[in-house]
């Protein structure tokens, strides 16, 4: 855990969130995996049209999402990396009080 100016970065919160939103990714990207925005059950050619049009922008926003939640649990994890090795690297450069300088 690192600590500064009233604030502290906890690790594994830092990393369960990144874990959550990679489950959130990979359940909106598998939201069209049964066909369920397949124009072709709709009804005459314009209300084909019409759902087409709509489940193109679905499928687009889905992956809008997708791509954001994947690239927001990677900046997380990122994060987490870097504090925990300055982190290290701080401990490394200080000597231990149980030490001799």
């Amino acid at each position: 855990m690192s600590t500064g100016n009233g604030f502290a970065i906890v690790f594994g919160e830092l990393r369960g969130a990144a874990t959550q939103l990679h489950d959130i990714e990979n359940a909106v990207a598998g939201l069209d995996r049964h066909g369920l925005c397949d124009g072709a059950h709709y009804g005459d050619a314009g209300l084909r049209a019409s759902a087409a049009n709509f489940t193109d922008r679905w499928r687009a926003g889905l992956s809008g999402i997708a791509a954001e939640a994947a690239a927001c649990a990677d900046l997380m994890t990122a994060t987490a990396d870097a504090y925990e090795q300055t982190d290290a690297d701080v401990a490394g450069a200080l000597p231990r009080p149980d030490q001799p300088r």
